[in-house]
């Protein structure tokens, strides 16, 4: 197996805005300027999704769940043209206990989020479901207890196979954490968005379930109409109320880091899997340095690996020009980066993940979400152990560019 390491990363060292909410996979795409939403889910449709993944020790873990379009969550939203969210409930089944799962299916978006946990585990379950109501897949989170350090957790993510059919849920006994996680009043859909001084737009979206955090961005470059998809998934250690009425919520997440062969792969896989096809360039086109010959590249869909970020770049080329209109290929590109497929291929090619660790702060105030990131003094926001983060000097980051408001 290949093993990689993921080092601090310092949300002061990105630009601007980026700089504080990139607590975890970034990804560029250069294509035409939207408004900025996700790739659009079923517009009314309830949802139902089993299937089984691998747990921490390498046991099947199987779950049952569904989304009723009649328990629809009631958040106020009549100022705003958006769906209502509904209400995920379901079972999990490790092989010992079974476990009520709970969260939020958006159908503005398509993601859902449903999680739940015992003592020394938290399980959660992230995933889409496309227009017309097919799942785009899902994938689970598990956090647990070290057995030789109950101090420290570990971390893994696993592919969810999908069933048609109800999984059996044999386990009798039930479990639970007999601490809370975060407070049923964070819990839904967030939104917000806004503008920096160049005229790039941030587009926000967050789910909070009690034991898990979705943040998503699409930012849209005002210089050039590319896209940077920021995707965080991660799953609450443990949550604590403040003296101020705000909550202090520890989370944990498995990062899967790649090569550049493992990039590029990717890249291909996805596009096999999509039945489309695009031509790997082996720099940059726009590289100023740059003395290639491009005349020889088809026309169609082109991507490229940034050594600098780790990413791929994805544009069209059309009568032999460079194109950020990706025309009949951007809902797939989106969906590429919005729904992580690079993290997926890394789990499949059995990359080791390293377990980190990071500390936000809540609050809800005049009924919107207020969201602040702890850092260290070397500017700091994850750490490769619990026992690092709780013994850190963390600082709140409480300067205006730094707060993040959102609202339902």
């Amino acid at each position: 197996m290949k093993n990689t390491n993921k080092p601090k990363l310092s949300v002061r060292k990105m630009a601007a805005i980026v700089a504080v909410i990139a607590i975890g996979y970034v990804a560029m795409l250069m294509t035409a300027c939207d408004n900025g939403t996700t790739p659009t889910g079923p517009s009314d449709e309830a949802s139902f999704v089993s299937g089984s993944f691998p747990g921490i020790d390498g046991k099947t873990v199987k779950f049952n769940m569904e989304s009723d379009a009649n328990a629809r969550r009631s958040f106020g939203r009549a100022a705003r043209n958006i769906l209502p969210t509904y209400e995920i409930t379901g079972q999990l089944d490790d092989g010992t206990n079974v476990f009520e799962l709970e969260g939020t299916y958006d159908p503005e978006t398509g993601t859902y989020t449903v999680s739940t946990a015992g003592d020394d585990v938290r399980y959660v379950i992230n995933g889409a479901i496309g227009a017309g109501g097919a799942s785009l897949g899902s994938k689970a989170i598990v956090i647990a207890e070290d057995e030789t350090d109950p101090d420290e957790w570990s971390a893994l993510a696993s592919i969810v196979t999908e069933t048609a059919t109800a999984q059996t849920i044999s386990a009798t006994q039930t479990a639970h954490s007999d601490e809370p996680g975060i407070p049923e009043d964070y819990r839904g859909v967030w939104r917000g968005s806004r503008q920096d001084d160049n005229g790039d737009t941030y587009v926000f979206t967050v789910f909070i379930s009690e034991w898990s955090f979705i943040f998503d961005v699409v930012a849209t470059m005002e210089a050039t109409g590319g896209k940077v998809f920021i995707n965080q998934r991660v799953a609450v250690v443990e949550a604590e109320a403040n003296d101020d009425g705000s909550i202090a919520v520890i989370m944990a997440f498995p990062g899967y880091v790649g090569d550049q062969d493992d990039i590029e792969a990717s890249g291909a896989a996805f596009l096999q899997e999509r039945g489309l096809t695009g031509t790997l360039l082996d720099a940059s086109p726009y590289d100023a340095d740059d003395d290639h010959d491009w005349s020889e590249v088809p026309d169609g869909l082109c991507y490229w690996y940034d050594d600098e970020n780790g990413i791929l770049h994805w544009i069209n080329r059309t009568d032999g020009e460079w194109d950020y209109d990706l025309g009949e290929y951007e809902q797939a590109i989106d969906e590429f980066y919005f729904f992580d497929y690079m993290e997926k291929y890394l789990i499949e090619q059995g990359i080791e993940p390293v377990t980190v660790f990071m500390k936000m702060n809540f609050s809800i105030k005049n009924s919107n979400l207020v969201w602040l990131n702890y850092v260290d003094d070397d500017d700091a926001n994850q750490f490769l152990s619990l026992a690092e983060l709780k013994t850190a000097d963390l600082i709140l980051l409480e300067e205006e560019e730094n707060v993040f408001v959102f609202t339902r």
